[in-house]
């Protein structure tokens, strides 16, 4: 009876968390809709906003940024990360061996994992990264998210504001989402800006509209300014290659501490995640190359390596002959998927 109602307790609790845990997403569709209700039905057709031409230019602009914000917005929030793929997951004997007190055991199975799997990243002690939670071995830039409850590809952070996390699967999303945003939020702010005056002196208007229009004035401008320093802090992380965790501690790869591990050229950074259609970098559709789990690395003559080459064998993220997406395995599953064009959309680098 009582492990019972332990288990009613926790899972109420889990639950008020989940529920919790939208609020901020909750937060952020209020102040959308409450904009759209001040600026279109107080601003533009309230009488403010005058002759009708500029009511409806007012309105039409308003209409395309509100659209494209929410359409970005959405993209982020329900964007399911996809799993890390089934040949990373540790068998029964690996995963008892990893935990095993003697060194050297470790070392042995984690060395036979690396043979075998992409994986060029290693924790503190010089050791492939495995997750206790999942029971896989990590792969390279993956990182494990309480949260979420499960390890995230190419994690970037975990977002409150989209109530998921950050990373391969959604982050182009969450780039465009921020740029819209700032589009957004400029645009509102200069738009209501001569209606935030004539609002400020206008003794006669009705004092709802005044402090609607005034509150929306300061609300657009201040989320205006975070947005787009926001915005240009993760530009420049995509042109170096790195992640918000990547920028915070620098990657130690199997050939010692890089923390321009990743980086493939400003261009190619870029690439990487928008793709090379001009016409849908600005679009919530997906564009980005790779496939989650292998990523290529820099040739750097600092630590005297070549495209990811370390001590003994190596397999090659970047093929030295075509510059493409590429490795060798002794996986097949993950040799096939890394040649699947629905998984990995493979690249010319330029150098």
């Amino acid at each position: 009876m009582e492990v019972s109602s332990s288990r009613a307790v926790n899972g109420g609790v889990y639950c008020l968390l989940a529920l919790l845990r939208w609020l901020p997403v909750c937060f952020i569709q209020i102040l959308l809709v409450w904009s759209y209700y001040v600026y279109l039905f107080v601003i533009c057709f309230g009488g403010y906003a005058s002759p009708v031409g500029v009511q409806v230019a007012l309105a039409v602009l308003y209409n395309i940024f509100f659209f494209f914000v929410q359409w970005s917005y959405l993209k982020c929030i329900l964007t399911e990360h996809q799993n890390v793929p089934e040949s990373f997951e540790l068998t029964a004997d690996e995963s008892q061996a990893i935990n095993d007190e003697s060194k050297e055991e470790r070392q042995r199975v984690t060395d036979d994992l690396a043979a075998k799997l992409p994986v060029h990243c290693r924790d503190r002690d010089k050791m492939i990264r495995w997750c206790p939670y999942c029971n896989i071995v990590k792969p390279d830039r993956c990182h494990h998210c309480s949260l979420c409850n499960k390890c995230i590809m190419k994690m970037d952070h975990h977002c409150p504001w989209v109530n998921n996390c950050v990373g391969y699967s959604n982050y182009k999303y969450f780039l465009v989402f921020l740029f819209h945003a700032c589009l957004f939020t400029i645009y509102l702010t200069f738009s209501v800006l001569p209606y935030f005056i004539i609002a400020w002196n206008d003794r006669k208007a009705p004092v709802a509209d005044k402090i609607q229009i005034i509150f929306l004035f300061i609300i657009s401008a201040a989320f205006g300014v975070s947005i787009c320093a926001l915005l240009v802090y993760h530009i420049v992380l995509v042109i170096n290659n790195r992640s918000t965790l990547e920028a915070s501690r620098p990657t130690i790869f199997d050939y010692g501490i890089d923390p321009n591990g990743f980086f493939i050229g400003y261009k190619n950074n870029f690439i990487e995640v928008f793709g090379d259609n001009k016409w849908l970098w600005c679009l919530p559709v997906w564009t980005s190359v790779g496939n989650g789990f292998s990523y290529p690395l820099r040739i750097s003559t600092e630590y005297g390596i070549e495209s990811g080459a370390g001590t003994g064998e190596r397999r090659h993220l970047v093929c030295p002959e075509t510059h493409r997406y590429c490795f060798e395995s002794g996986d097949e599953e993950i040799n096939e998927a890394s040649k699947d064009p629905a998984t990995n959309r493979n690249m010319e680098l330029t150098s």
